[in-house]
């Protein structure tokens, strides 16, 4: 298609939250390391999901890390970026985080996660010590699994709103996992969080009331009630 049409895919995909390969139904495995060694060429590297590995150099104040990893300690990081004469910035890490994503990312080199659609078992078997840390789906999945696999890698849930008329919205609001009733607040309206009372939570049928700080999940339904 071109050198600069591929650039330009190539700047598409590094800006991607996630991407979905189809599988053709032969010469698959040529098919999928071809495109490994392309997405390569553009620093991008196919992952269960995105790692949370970011690098803020600064002028001054030394190396200062954010998180922790189970696979590397602080003076190791710290270290490593020294010998490639990183010696002040602010380290963003996460549990999973390692000395080789600390290395992709000082070359520019991007972590995307990816779902592989394939036709059958020997398609999965073939192509999985290729992509050993990527999702695989069936292509006659479900659509429901299907968007519950999206937002698992992406670590998003759905909230639904309730009005005071008690109508539901039809369309939820993505959050990352992990947020609270206040950060949806703060997306509705930041009248609204500021003037947060408490809210109604329906969960599996059952409804309490809860605070601010209450921890939500996917498919929770809430009505937030403010002065």
């Amino acid at each position: 298609i071109g050198e600069e049409k591929q650039k330009r895919f190539s700047n598409l995909l590094y800006n991607a939250d996630l991407l979905l390969i189809i599988l053709p139904k032969n010469n698959y495995i040529n098919y999928l390391s071809e495109l490994i060694g392309w997405l390569h060429e553009y620093n991008i590297v196919l992952n269960i999901r995105m790692k949370e590995v970011k690098i803020e150099r600064t002028s001054v104040g030394g190396i200062r890390i954010v998180g922790r990893s189970k696979f590397v300690s602080e003076e190791e990081i710290k270290n490593f970026l020294r010998e490639y004469h990183i010696d002040n910035g602010i380290v963003r890490i996460s549990i999973e985080t390692t000395l080789e994503d600390l290395e992709a990312i000082i070359f520019g080199q991007i972590s995307k996660p990816a779902i592989i659609l394939y036709d059958d078992e020997k398609q999965k078997m073939d192509i999985k010590n290729i992509l050993m840390d990527t999702c695989f789906l069936n292509k006659f999945f479900e659509k429901k699994l299907f968007l519950d696999k999206i937002l698992e890698i992406l670590g998003m849930i759905r909230v639904y709103t309730r009005g005071k008329d008690g109508v539901i919205a039809e369309r939820p609001i993505l959050v990352e996992r992990g947020k609270m009733v206040i950060d949806v607040a703060k997306i509705i309206h930041k009248e609204m969080a500021e003037n947060f009372l408490y809210a109604k939570l329906i969960r599996n049928g059952n409804e309490i009331k809860v605070g601010k700080y209450f921890p939500l999940e996917d498919g929770d339904v809430i009505e937030i009630r403010s002065r």
